[in-house]
């Protein structure tokens, strides 16, 4: 597979150049001392002249490198600033010029008799900083709307950063790959992450980083087959690395494993031994090949040797790439059956190729050309093994990867960093401060005469617009919710965030000329003591302010009514999931969602997969209400909704280890999400039926299904088992045994 290489700002640009120093270790240079080219060319492109300087020039001359947003007012030559924003303005600004540098480096390409074309575009940034995260998603809309259409599929390759450095780089990264994931112009991304203990080392950041730019470049370099031929290589295209993203869909990452094995019974000239990033001092697996390359297989996809710290089950598809060595042949049957078994592990589709190394070269070890030698490579004599083609290598590539925990925990920094960056004003940081609820009147003679006098317009607007949206959240939820008395909702509600609307209108002004509207957007939360549930809702509303009036020297404002642009929940993208599946099994005529809270009881608390709402009913008769609850469980291929007084029955039917089964089922207490079938024949055969709420010619089916139901669905503890059993019998529950 042969591909165009565009390195986005600092980190991409490193990144491109460990790639293309690797090629040209491979293939050395030619007559006139220029890398040969077989596999890869590249471009380069920044918002500093420093970054570009510190590229390769032997590799990366400097007609593939581009400076951009010289002519930007905002940049000018003088980088992003860590700033997205400005990196996106900036590839904007100058896009014309990027697309004439890229169809410049493709007609290259073309007179190039070892290349003639490319199979597809690689766009690479690190998403740390301003530059190359910001520009992007704008060289993927030049290529895909001005230039090439879907001649060449855009791939990104983004590397996410560590949490050592710092919660700016972290909100750059968070913010930059929910852009590039959200664009449609990549035909896929894949995610690497630049922390996590398998390469992290205590020296310098020069060395760290050259450690990973070349493991990465190794990783690549093996998924795409180098320059294999030959009538024993099956090499890996640009569709099965595309066909192998679509399918799985969000995040895609890389793993890369290598060990030494030779011979086909015992040991070979060495133990066993990882030449990257893991390393295991077990024995060998004695027996047949498939044996000791399922075994190798199965340490490729150990944590530890992947580019993301996730479990590799949770992928939806793969990729997979066997390289032999000179003492170990990879049989096809060996290749299949190690392929079907991570086919089972991950329940997807696995493409996978096998590469002889008749016919792969790859010098990994570039301190034999004195011209690519850097003092930064870490320990290069661990890359001998595999340029002798001494050693197996496994390339894997995972698409549709779920619970991604470093992605989650950079959203938890970038929601901080971003509301520290809308810094509180006025009364608001009056009440942070000193501690006192926001909206308390405040004692004026306890401050200074300035304070009273000054004609802060900006700071008391907005604490007028605090004011106005705190009495309209408590006259809103007491007309839905009028149960819960005034005074326990002022002692429990507080402003969560307060935002301005639009927060910057400036097109790329400078800020001396921005135009200010007193509108603000204010999200305020009910946490209710009395049952552990919640309540957000955003007010959108415009203050309206006309000239102080002068009256004994004091300046006063006056204050029109306010204008409220909206109203709405606040809830998340989880929260409001289970909102939408609650509303459509109530009467919403008559019934109103007035709280949500995590069920406090149940073993999955943490996974966020049972959860409780608060609901209020009124009745026909006039001021009557009732007050409810339901049960939200998460279960596939829908969730199941109940009433919560089958919670409470069951908790007080005493012989806990009796119900202990359907507890494990209904709070997640196994690995797996239980099935919706699975948890509505429980309940059914258990009597409880009526207490399931579902839509019509949804659950229905399932609640009145005539099939048999059999003990053994679920998975019994080792503890209680024969009472559970008894449990279920006596209530018509049949067992085959």
């Amino acid at each position: 597979m042969k591909a165009l290489l565009i390195g986005c700002g600092q980190g991409g640009s490193k990144l491109t150049e460990a790639i293309m120093k690797m090629q040209c270790a491979t293939f050395g240079k030619d007559i006139q001392g220029k890398p040969i080219k077989k596999q890869f060319d590249a471009v380069v492109i920044n918002t500093t002249p420093q970054d570009l300087g510190d590229v390769d020039q032997n590799l990366i001359d400097a007609k593939r490198q581009l400076l951009i947003g010289t002519g930007f007012v905002q940049t000018s030559g003088h980088g992003a600033g860590g700033n997205p924003s400005l990196g996106t303005l900036a590839a904007n600004h100058d896009a014309l010029r990027i697309a004439a540098k890229i169809e410049e480096i493709l007609l290259e390409i073309n007179r190039n008799s070892e290349m003639n074309d490319v199979d597809a575009i690689f766009i690479i940034s690190a998403l740390g900083g301003g530059s190359g995260s910001g520009m992007g998603p704008v060289i993927a809309q030049i290529l895909k709307d001005y230039y090439f259409e879907d001649q060449y599929p855009v791939i990104g390759i983004v590397t996410l950063p560590a949490k050592q450095e710092g919660r700016i780089p972290t909100y750059n990264g968070f913010i930059s790959l929910q852009s590039w994931l959200k664009e449609s112009n990549f035909d896929g991304i894949i995610t690497i992450s630049l922390g996590g203990k398998f390469l992290f080392n205590m020296d310098d950041s020069l060395r760290y980083y050259s450690k990973f730019n070349k493991a990465v470049a190794k990783a690549i370099y093996i998924l795409f087959g180098g320059d294999s031929t030959g009538s024993r290589s099956s090499n890996v295209d640009v569709n099965d690395i595309l066909s192998t993203i679509k399918e799985g869909g969000g995040l895609c990452t890389l793993g890369h494993f290598s060990t030494n094995i030779s011979g086909i019974n015992g040991k070979g000239t060495k133990e066993e031994e990882v030449l990257l990033t893991y390393h295991d001092s077990s024995d060998e697996v004695r027996g047949w090949k498939d044996q000791k390359l399922l075994k190798s297989l199965i340490q490729a996809c150990n944590k530890n040797n992947l580019f993301l710290p996730v479990d590799f089950r949770s992928a939806r598809s793969a990729l997979l790439v066997f390289k032999d060595s000179e003492s170990f042949e990879i049989t096809r049957q060996a290749a299949q059956q190690s392929a079907n078994w991570l086919e089972e592990c991950i329940e997807g589709n696995v493409r996978h190729s096998d590469i002889s190394y008749k016919h792969f070269k790859l010098i990994a070890d570039n301190s034999i050309v004195e011209s690519l030698y850097d003092d930064h490579e870490i320990d290069p004599s661990t890359d001998i093994e595999l340029s002798r083609n001494e050693s197996i290598e496994i390339a894997l590539l995972l698409s549709g990867l779920r619970d991604v925990h470093i992605v989650q925990e950079m959203k938890k920094v970038a929601e901080e960093v971003r509301r520290f960056s809308n810094p509180p004003r006025g009364e608001r940081l009056l009440a942070e401060t000193l501690g006192i609820p926001i909206g308390e009147k405040i004692n004026h003679t306890m401050l200074l005469p300035c304070s009273d006098l000054r004609d802060n317009v900006a700071a008391q607007t907005q604490s007028k617009a605090i004011r106005e949206a705190l009495n309209e959240f408590i006259e809103d939820h007491s007309r839905m919710d009028p149960i819960l008395n005034k005074e326990h909702l002022k002692k429990n509600i507080r402003v969560t965030d307060v935002r301005p609307i639009p927060s910057e209108i400036t097109c790329g002004k400078t800020s001396s000329i921005r135009t200010k509207i007193n509108c603000f957007e204010i999200d305020i939360r009910l946490d209710n003591t009395h049952d552990n549930t919640h309540y957000i809702r955003t007010y959108g509303l415009h203050i309206k302010s006309f000239e102080t009036n002068k009256e004994e020297n004091n300046n006063r404002i006056t204050w029109d009514i306010p204008e409220y642009l909206f109203k709405k929940p606040g809830w998340n993208n989880k929260e409001q999931q289970i909102i939408d599946d609650v509303t459509a099994v109530i009467d919403q005529k008559s019934e109103f969602i007035t709280g949500i809270g995590r069920y406090p009881y149940c073993n999955g608390l943490i996974r966020n997969h049972v959860y409780r709402i608060r609901t209020i009913k009124r009745s026909k008769e006039k001021g009557a209400c009732n007050l409810a609850y339901l049960i939200w469980i998460s279960a596939q291929p829908h969730p199941v909704i109940i009433e919560f007084e089958i919670i409470e029955k069951i908790q007080n039917a005493g012989k806990w280890d009796e119900v202990e089964p359907l507890f494990n089922v209904l709070f997640e207490k196994e690995d797996e999400i239980p099935s919706s079938e699975k948890i509505i024949k429980i309940l059914n055969h258990l009597g409880f039926q009526k207490a399931i709420k579902s839509k019509k010619n949804s659950y229905e089916e399932l609640v009145n299904s005539k099939k048999p139901f059999n003990c053994e669905d679920i998975e019994f503890s080792s503890e209680g088992t024969k009472e559970s059993k008894s449990f279920l019998q006596e209530r018509g529950v049949e067992n085959e045994e």
